[in-house]
């Protein structure tokens, strides 16, 4: 299990000590790198990474997020 899944899963464990509800977790993890030539010459690069996480929880039929 990776350890994004992990967590997610650690996130829904913690729910469940609420009272009794509904509980949804969304984890995304991208990584972009951005490559630009111009002519066969190596101009711009540019890497990032980012890491969402979601939690959403209905409770007494109210939606939390």
């Amino acid at each position: 299990m990776s350890d994004l899944a992990r967590l997610g899963q650690i996130l829904i464990d913690e729910s469940k000590r609420l009272e009794p509800c509904s509980t949804e977790v969304c984890i995304d993890d991208v990584l972009e790198t951005k490559i630009v030539y111009e002519q066969s010459d190596f101009s711009v690069a540019a890497s990032s990474q980012a890491t969402v996480f979601g939690l959403r929880t209905i409770l007494g039929n109210r939606l939390g997020f």
